[in-house]
């Protein structure tokens, strides 16, 4: 939860000063993600990344 008009670098992260405006706009993420029948993407455990050359 950042305040662009005073921090475009989104530097300060407001969530921990704002909880009940950061739960507020959790639920209605949710609450979208879920009305248009989104998947979250999950890490895939049984990925390994290509090895770089000379590795």
């Amino acid at each position: 939860l950042y305040n662009l008009k005073d921090d475009l670098s989104e530097s300060t992260n407001l969530a921990g000063a704002e909880p009940g405006r950061s739960r507020q706009l959790h639920s209605r993420l949710r609450d979208t993600l879920a009305s248009v029948q989104a998947q979250i993407p999950v890490p895939n455990p049984d990925y390994r990344p290509p090895k770089k050359a000379g590795q």
